[in-house]
Order: structure tokens, then C-alpha cells, then sequence
């Protein structure tokens, strides 16, 4: 992530394996941290062994798409980020709060 900000960029959007990314409709003011949603459209089920257990509500769910970062985020990361999960988490302890934002 830090290659990508070094090439002169100030704010950064990604998709989930940490590839640059663009999004349509995403906005200059969006709050940064934010992470790039979309809602969910497939039923959501859990399931333990072959039995469903329970259906989520997909309402109350959305699915992660890419984040949006900026030069002060990114560079009190740590160097071992390597998963949407550990970026997710990295941001949470440098004390950010992610803003979602819904496309």
C-alpha cells in the first residue's frame, strides 16, 4: 500500500486482495477510513454439516468490496498487512474507526 501512496497519491482505493481499484459513484468527501460496500443479494444461510441452521436477514448484512485509505491511515500501518481481514483489524488498533460507505 505504501508503493501506491509513494507514487504520488494522497488517498487511496483498493479492492479486497489489495490491488488498486475505482468504484463508480465514490465521492471526494467520503470519511476515511471507509470501507466500499454493496448489499448483499444471495441468501445467507448458516449451516452446520449439511443442515441449515439459520437464515440471516441480508438486509442487516453487506458485503465488502474495497477500502478507501489516505496517506496518515497507510502510513501507521504495519509492513505485514496481508489480508482484508488484517487491514480491517490493523486500522482498528492504529485507532481509527471505519466509515462504511454504500454504493
Amino acid at each position: 500500500m505504501r508503493q501506491l501512496l509513494d507514487a504520488g497519491r494522497d488517498r487511496l482505493v483498493i479492492d479486497q486482495a489489495g490491488d488498486p481499484s475505482e468504484f463508480e459513484g465514490l465521492q471526494d468527501d467520503v470519511p476515511i477510513p471507509a470501507m466500499v460496500v454493496t448489499s448483499v443479494t444471495d441468501a445467507v444461510k448458516q449451516v452446520q454439516g449439511e443442515m441449515i441452521i439459520h437464515y440471516v436477514n441480508r438486509d442487516a448484512i453487506w458485503a465488502v468490496e474495497g477500502f478507501l485509505l489516505d496517506r496518515p491511515v497507510v502510513s501507521g500501518l504495519p509492513d505485514d498487512v496481508d489480508s482484508a481481514a488484517g487491514l480491517i483489524e490493523a486500522v482498528r488498533r492504529a485507532g481509527h474507526e471505519w466509515h462504511a460507505v454504500l454504493l
